[in-house]
C-alpha cells in the first residue's frame, strides 16, 4: 500500500512554487545555501567564512541560530529562526533575549515571520556560555547552546573554521521552506499498537425489529374515524390502527358482502355473549373461592373442595381471556355503524417504532399483498459483517472492535467484545464467509443502512518504538523516513517496520528512541533529494 498522501504531480508543483522559480543561491564548499543576506550583516566583515550555526530541539519550538564569527568587541548581528513543532508554522510572535557570556542581546518581536535579529557588541575572547531565551504570552522557553568561542581576532576564527568538522551532509529545505509546507518533525518513542482487520459493514436492526405490512387484501385505503392519517417518521404503538382497506368487489359480490356482513354481525353477536357469560362465570368462581377459603379456615371445608374451587377459577379466567380475543377481533372487522356500507379491513402496526413509507393517500388502490409501509424498532442497532473464511485462524471468536463511520464525518466507536456479539458457526457456500454481528450502544445519530468499517482487534503490542505513519516513504520495496541533522538539513533513513495500525507504525530496526523524524512534508524532502539544485535555499535577513 502506498503511504504517499498527494500525487507526484501536484508535489512537484509545490516544489517550483518553493524554490525552483526562484535562482538557487550560491552553495558553500559542503554544499550548503548561502543565506541571502551577507554575513557582514551577521558581523562578519571577510565574507569568505562559512557562518556558525546552532540546533536546538525545545519543548515546543525548534531553534535555529545562525552567526558569523565572533570576534571581541566587534559588532555582531545573530539570526534566530524559531518554529512551532506542533504545526510547523513560523513563531510569529514574543520576544527574544540572547545571553552571551555577559553580554545581553534583545528584541521584542520578529523582524520576519520566524525570524528574530537581535545585535550588540561583542564580549571579551573565551569561551562563553550561550543562551536564548524565548517569551510569548507570559511563557518562557529557554535553549541552553553550551560554550562558544569569541575569538581575538579574525585569524583565530579562520584557524578555528579550518580545523572544525564539516557540517552533515543531507538534504537541504530552508526554514522559509518548511514554513510554507508545515514541515512537521515528531519523537520516535515507545507506545502501543493494536493489530486490526478492517471489513466492510453495514448498520441494520436486529432480529424482529423491522416489520413489512402489506395489503391483506386489494381495495381502497380509508381512514378510520377518529384516527389521523399516519406520516412517514411517525412514532407508533403496537396494535394501533393506522388506516383501513375497502375491498374491491367484483360485479355480483355485493350481495356475498351483504351476506358476509349479517354472518359477521351474528358471530359478533355471539362473541358478546360468550364474553359476558364468561364474566359472570369468573365471577361465581371467584366467589366461590373465597367461600372455600374462608370455610377452610374455620375447618369447615377440606383441602380438596379449595384446590377445585381454584381450578375453576382458574378455568374461567382462561375461557374470558378466549372470549375477549374473539369479541376484539370481530369488532376490528365489523363495525356495526358502517352496516349496509360495506367491509372495511383494518391495517395495524405489528410493533412499536417508526413508520417509514411513501405516503399513500387516502382513497389509493391497493393490490392484495403489495408493500405499504415499513415499521422500525426502537431498539439499539447492530453492526454487520462478513468474515472471510481465511482469517478464522485469527478471529475463532467475536473479538474487541472499532467501529468508523465515514459518513457521519468519520465517527468512531469503541466496541468491546460483549457477550451477545454473533460470529455464525457456518460459512456461506456462496461467498465463503461467516456472518460477524455486534450490538451497537443507542446513539440517535446511527441510521440502519449506513455503511461503516469495522476494525477487529487482533493483537496488541506495548511499548513499542513507533512513529506516525505519515512519516514513512515506501519506494522499490524499501521504506524510509527522513531524520532531521540540523535546522535545515535532513538524512533519508531506511528502516524495518513491523505492526502499522494506520496511525502508527512499529519500527524495528533503522532508528533509535529519542530520534526526530518527519511526519508532514517527507515526501517533499524526497523530492528535493532527487533535484537538489531546483531547491533554491536563501534567508532574506
Amino acid at each position: 500500500m502506498s503511504r504517499l498522501h498527494s500525487s507526484p504531480i501536484a508535489l512537484a508543483a509545490a516544489v517550483c512554487l518553493l524554490g525552483a522559480c526562484r535562482p538557487p543561491a550560491a552553495t558553500d564548499a559542503h554544499g550548503d545555501h548561502g543565506h541571502a543576506g551577507d554575513h557582514a550583516a551577521h558581523g562578519e566583515e571577510t565574507g569568505a567564512l562559512e557562518p556558525w550555526r546552532h540546533t536546538h530541539f525545545g519543548a515546543e519550538q525548534l531553534l535555529y541560530l545562525e552567526h558569523g564569527p565572533l570576534i571581541a568587541g566587534q559588532p555582531v548581528r545573530l539570526a534566530v529562526h524559531l518554529s512551532v513543532l506542533a504545526t510547523g508554522a513560523a513563531a510569529e510572535r514574543g520576544g527574544v533575549l540572547v545571553e552571551l557570556g555577559p553580554a545581553r542581546y534583545a528584541v521584542e518581536g520578529p523582524a520576519s515571520p520566524g525570524l528574530f535579529l537581535p545585535a550588540g557588541t561583542l564580549p571579551p575572547a573565551g569561551g562563553q556560555p550561550l543562551r536564548v531565551a524565548y517569551e510569548r504570552d507570559g511563557q518562557r522557553q529557554i535553549f541552553d547552546l553550551g560554550s562558544v568561542p569569541v575569538f581575538a581576532d579574525e585569524a583565530a576564527a579562520r584557524r578555528e573554521r579550518a580545523a572544525a568538522e564539516p557540517e552533515p551532509s543531507g538534504v537541504a529545505f530552508a526554514l522559509e521552506q518548511q514554513w510554507l509546507v508545515g514541515l512537521r518533525t515528531e519523537l520516535a518513542g515507545p507506545g502501543e499498537l493494536v493489530e486490526r482487520l478492517r471489513l466492510p459493514a453495514r448498520l441494520r436492526l436486529p432480529e424482529g425489529g423491522e416489520a413489512e405490512v402489506r395489503a391483506p387484501t386489494a381495495g381502497r385505503l380509508v381512514a378510520e374515524s377518529g384516527v389521523d392519517w399516519p406520516r412517514s417518521g411517525q412514532r407508533v404503538e403496537a396494535g394501533q390502527r393506522l388506516f383501513a382497506i375497502e375491498p374491491t368487489l367484483l360485479p355480483g359480490e355485493h350481495s356475498q358482502a351483504s351476506a358476509l356482513e349479517l354472518e359477521l354481525e351474528l358471530e359478533r353477536l355471539e362473541a358478546e355473549r360468550r364474553l359476558a357469560a364468561a364474566r359472570l362465570a369468573l365471577g361465581f368462581a371467584e366467589r366461590e373461592l373465597e367461600r372455600q377459603s374462608a370455610l377452610r379456615g374455620e375447618g369447615l371445608s377440606t383441602e380438596p373442595e379449595r384446590l377445585a374451587a381454584e381450578r375453576e377459577r382458574a378455568r374461567a379466567v382462561q375461557e374470558l381471556d378466549q372470549a375477549e380475543g374473539a369479541a376484539e377481533a370481530l369488532g376490528r372487522l365489523f363495525d356495526p355503524q358502517r352496516r349496509g356500507r360495506g367491509l372495511r379491513v383494518p391495517v395495524e402496526a405489528p410493533l412499536s417504532g417508526e413508520l417509514l413509507w411513501e405516503g399513500l393517500p387516502p382513497g389509493q388502490t391497493v393490490a392484495a399483498g403489495e408493500s405499504l409501509l415499513r415499521l422500525l424498532g426502537p431498539g439499539p442497532l447492530w453492526v454487520e459483517a462478513l468474515l472471510p473464511e481465511r482469517e478464522l485462524s485469527r478471529v475463532d471468536a467475536p473479538p474487541p472492535a472499532r467501529l468508523r463511520l465515514p459518513a457521519l464525518a468519520g465517527l468512531i466507536l469503541e466496541i468491546p467484545a460483549p457477550q451477545d456479539a454473533y460470529l455464525a458457526p457456518e460459512v456461506d457456500a456462496a461467498t465463503r464467509c461467516l456472518r460477524l454481528r455486534y450490538p451497537l450502544p443507542a446513539d440517535q445519530r446511527l441510521r440502519p443502512g449506513l455503511l461503516a468499517d469495522l476494525e477487529l482487534e487482533l493483537s496488541r503490542r506495548a511499548a513499542a518504538l513507533c512513529v506516525p505513519s505519515t512519516a514513512l516513504l515506501e519506494a522499490q520495496g524499501l521504506t524510509s523516513v527522513y531524520v532531521p541533522l540540523t535546522g535545515e538539513r535532513f538524512q533519508r533513513r531506511f528502516v524495518s517496520v513491523g505492526l502499522d495500525d494506520g496511525q502508527r507504525a512499529e519500527i524495528l530496526a533503522g532508528l533509535a528512541p529519542g530520534e526526530r523524524v518527519v511526519v508532514a512534508g517527507a515526501y517533499l524532502l524526497q523530492l528535493a533529494a532527487s533535484a537538489p539544485a531546483e531547491m533554491g535555499h536563501g534567508h532574506a535577513h
